[in-house]
């Protein structure tokens, strides 16, 4: 951090469409269990019975020490 003070980084996915959603139907791959959160999204469940599409996004911000201690971080 030698040349700037703080820095900004990050991401976000954020593409389920129609398409995207038809495809993945038709391959018969997505969770049966959609009306119910608590059976949809079951990973490492002997019982699950497909996956569910989702979206995300992350930040993270980097500062150098001295700046952050100046504003009162």
């Amino acid at each position: 951090l030698d040349e700037v003070d703080v820095m900004v980084a990050g991401g976000a996915d954020a593409n389920i469409s129609r398409p995207l959603w038809t495809s993945f139907n038709s391959l018969r791959v997505m969770t049966r269990n959609l009306d119910d959160p608590t059976r949809a999204m079951r990973p490492f469940d002997s019982r699950r019975d497909g996956f569910v599409l989702g979206e995300g996004a992350a930040f993270l911000v980097l500062e150098d020490l001295s700046h952050a201690l100046n504003r009162g971080a």
